[in-house]
């Protein structure tokens, strides 16, 4: 990294950590369900070694450093690059630092509730973003699904604006915006938008799904479609988010 990279991992892992420290203590307000997954981040952090895992603290913040070169592309925000919050960070970082013994992802399936204007779509367009151009897979296919294509072509021109307002990244990409598609060269990767049609993602391969606003599906089937899909991929990652109970 470079050391501008360095200072920006530094600051979004003490984020992290401080967010989970601030939950522990009480100082800031958490759910039940947040505070659960914090507990056992913490005992993982003592006690996961003896399990086969480890925290690759190299491997978050690249993924971090990553969205610092993302920038809102709409309101009073547009053009700033974009600040991911604390607890941001500290499930960023959790998703992807945690690994297994073999060197691959702990956590391959990822349920988030977050209420609403609370930047859920801007992360999950910057994973998608960073999981077709950074994490090293060949020929990564990346979907944006929901239960209506409109709702799916959402995230995915979110994805789409905020990669071709980073210089130093849309370069390396082909935007095909007549077909709701981004292609990447280099490792000829794609990521398009999905609808709940299933039968037309059957012999998808995906790297990466991200499913908006779950609480919205009628039935799971596009959810085990993708699920099965990843079968062929060592690392996979389904993100789904709601705004449902949150």
């Amino acid at each position: 990294m470079t050391p501008k990279q360095s200072a920006t991992a530094k600051r979004c892992l003490e984020a992290a950590r401080a967010y989970a420290v601030g939950v522990l203590s009480g100082e800031i307000t958490a759910c039940k369900w947040v505070k659960l997954a914090v507990q056992r981040d913490e005992k993982d952090r003592l006690t996961g070694g003896q399990r086969g895992l480890y925290f690759d603290e190299y491997a978050a913040a690249r993924v971090l450093v990553f969205f610092s070169y993302l920038k809102h592309y709409k309101g009073e925000w547009r053009g700033k690059p974009i600040d991911l919050e604390p607890w941001q960070c500290w499930i960023i970082s959790v998703v992807f630092g945690w690994k297994r013994e073999n060197g691959l992802r702990r956590y391959r399936e990822i349920y988030e509730e977050v209420a609403r204007k609370n930047g859920k779509t801007i992360k999950l367009a910057g994973i998608g973003g960073f999981m077709l151009l950074k994490d090293d897979e060949g020929a990564p296919e990346i979907y944006a699904a929901a239960t209506t294509r409109d709702q799916s072509k959402r995230l995915w021109r979110d994805a789409r604006k905020m990669l071709g307002y980073a210089a130093s990244i849309k370069t390396k990409l082909k935007f095909r915006d007549s077909e709701s598609h981004i292609e990447s060269p280099e490792n000829d990767g794609f990521f398009v938008p999905l609808s709940r049609d299933a039968e037309a993602i059957d012999g998808s391969n995906p790297h990466s799904a991200l499913v908006d606003e779950l609480h919205a599906h009628s039935t799971a089937e596009i959810y085990d479609v993708l699920m099965s899909g990843m079968g062929a991929r060592s690392q996979p990652i389904l993100w789904a988010i709601t705004t449902a109970g949150a």
